[in-house]
C-alpha cells in the first residue's frame, strides 16, 4: 500500500500563533477515500531543518505545506533545491500567470513576488486556479516529494487537484460518522463496547471523539460491514444520536420541520441566542424559524415573552416555572409550532447552594403541552455551560419530533403554566 506523510511548514504552528489546518485537511480527506495518514509533522522556517525533514521520511509520497510565500521567511523552495542539489531556476509560464494575477486585481508586481515562480532546476511545476503560489514536485527514487502553498483554502485545492487522482476512493469502501448527544464519552464507549470489539476484529477502523458538546464516532472499512455495525450501535444508541455524516443536528431538525411544515422559535437567557445561531446555520432555516427572543434581564422576560412578575418574584429568572412561561409566551407571540426557552447560571458566579453555576432549565412548549428539565453542567465554563444548554435544547425538541411526548415527562397545561404563583416544585421533572 503506498503510504504518505505530511510536512507543515512554518514557525507560526510550533510557536501557536497558527493551528495548523492542513495535515487535518489531507488526513480527513484521504480518510474519506479509504486511505491512511501515515504520520504528519512540523518543521520550522529553517532550511536545514526542512533539509532533514525531507530525507529522514521514509513514505511514498511527502506532502510539504507552506514556505512558497513571497516573504523573506518563505524558505521551502530554498530547502527543496538545497535537498536536490540543484540551482533555483524561473519557470517562466507561472511568472506570467502570477503577474497576470496581480494585474487583474489592479495590484502592483513587486519583485519579491518573482520568488514564487523560482524551482529547483529538476522540479515538476504544479499550476495553480486559486492564489498566486504554483506548486511543484521532485522525484527522490521511488519517493514522490509534493510541495503545496500553505494557506488552508489553497492547500486543500492542491490536495483535491493533485493527490485526489492517485488515491482514489477504495471499491467497496464506506465510512460513516454517527454524532451523539447526552452521553459522556466513556459511558457511549462502554455501550457498545462488544460491537466495536467485533468490528475491528473484522477489519473496520472506529473512532471515537469528543468534540464538546457532542461525540463523534467514525466507522470505516468494507460497505455492508459497516452498514452492519452502524444499525447495531443504533439500535443501542439511537436515542442519543444527533446527526449523521453531513446532517448536523440543526439540519435534521430543519428537515423534521420541512417535512410537517411546522415552525420553531426560542426565548433564551444564559444562551444569548445561541440557539438561534444554531438554528439558522442551516441554509433555508428561514422557512422554519422566523424569529426568536433574547431576554437576559428579568424586565425583558416580563415585556418580550410575557412572564409573570409574581413568577419572578417567588421562583427567581432560573426556575422551571419562569422557563416554562417563557417558552409559552414566546410560542404564543411567534405564532410557533413549538418554542424552545433556556434560564441559567452559566458563571462563573453567581451560583448558590441551592442553584449552583452550571444549573439550567429547559423548556419545549408544544400543542401538547409545555415540558422541563433541569440540568446541571458540572465543573464547566462559562463557554461550555451556554454550549451544551444549545445542544440540550435542540436535542429536547429533536427528541420530541423523532419520538413523540412520551420522551419528555410531564407536560403542563395553561393554566398551570400561568397560574400566579407557578407550578409547584413537587412537579418538576
Amino acid at each position: 500500500m503506498t503510504t504518505i506523510e505530511a510536512i507543515c511548514i512554518g514557525d507560526e504552528l510550533l510557536e501557536g500563533r497558527t493551528r495548523d489546518a492542513n495535515a487535518a485537511a489531507l488526513g480527513e480527506y484521504l480518510a474519506s477515500r479509504g486511505h491512511a495518514l501515515s504520520r504528519a509533522r512540523f518543521v520550522r522556517d529553517d532550511p536545514d531543518e526542512i533539509v532533514a525533514a525531507l530525507r529522514e521520511s521514509v513514505a511514498d509520497v511527502v506532502v510539504v505545506g507552506g514556505g512558497l510565500g513571497p516573504t523573506s521567511d518563505d524558505r521551502t523552495r530554498d530547502a527543496a533545491a538545497q535537498f536536490a542539489q540543484c540551482d533555483l531556476v524561473t519557470h517562466e509560464p507561472s511568472l506570467l500567470h502570477i503577474a497576470s494575477r496581480f494585474a487583474s486585481r489592479e495590484q502592483d508586481f513587486t519583485s519579491n513576488n518573482h520568488r514564487q515562480a523560482l524551482f529547483p532546476q529538476s522540479a515538476t511545476p504544479l499550476p495553480t486556479e486559486v492564489g498566486t503560489a504554483p506548486g511543484f514536485t521532485l522525484q527522490d527514487g521511488r519517493r514522490l516529494l509534493m510541495f503545496f502553498p500553505g494557506v488552508p483554502h489553497e492547500y486543500l485545492w492542491f490536495v483535491e487537484r493533485y493527490i485526489g487522482p492517485r488515491f482514489a476512493v477504495r471499491a467497496e469502501f464506506e465510512r460513516t460518522m454517527l454524532v451523539f448527544h447526552g452521553l459522556g464519552e466513556s459511558a457511549l464507549a462502554a455501550t457498545i463496547a462488544d460491537i466495536v470489539d467485533a468490528a475491528e476484529q473484522g477489519g473496520q477502523i472506529v473512532g471515537f471523539r469528543a468534540a464538546y458538546p457532542v461525540i463523534e464516532l467514525k466507522l470505516a472499512g468494507e460497505r455492508a460491514a459497516v452498514a452492519e455495525t452502524r444499525a447495531k450501535v443504533l439500535e443501542r444508541l439511537g436515542d442519543w444520536c444527533v446527526g449523521e455524516d453531513d446532517e448536523s443536528l440543526p439540519a435534521r431538525l430543519g428537515r423534521q420541520l420541512v417535512a410537517r411544515g411546522e415552525s420553531v422559535t426560542t426565548a433564551e437567557s444564559c444562551t444569548a441566542g445561541g440557539i438561534a445561531a444554531l438554528l439558522t446555520e442551516v441554509g433555508g432555516s428561514s422557512a422554519w424559524f422566523e424569529r426568536g427572543y433574547v431576554t437576559y434581564a428579568n424586565a425583558a422576560k416580563v415585556a418580550e415573552v410575557g412572564v409573570l412578575e409574581s413568577t419572578l418574584a417567588v421562583h427567581g429568572a432560573v426556575s422551571a416555572q419562569t422557563v416554562c412561561q417563557m417558552a409559552a409566551g414566546a410560542r404564543r407571540r411567534a405564532d410557533a409550532t413549538y418554542a424552545l426557552a433556556v434560564s441559567g447560571i452559566a458563571g462563573p458566579g453567581g451560583g448558590t447552594p441551592e442553584k449552583p453555576v452550571g444549573t439550567v432549565h429547559f423548556a419545549l412548549a408544544t400543542n401538547e403541552g409545555t415540558f422541563h428539565r433541569r440540568v446541571h453542567y458540572q465543573r464547566a465554563s462559562r463557554s461550555k455551560v451556554r454550549a451544551g444548554t444549545a445542544y440540550t435544547a435542540l436535542a429536547m425538541l429533536l427528541a420530541f419530533l423523532e419520538r413523540g411526548p412520551a420522551s419528555m415527562g410531564h407536560a403542563w397545561d395553561d393554566h398551570e403554566i400561568w397560574a400566579p404563583t407557578g407550578i409547584p416544585a413537587s412537579e418538576e421533572t
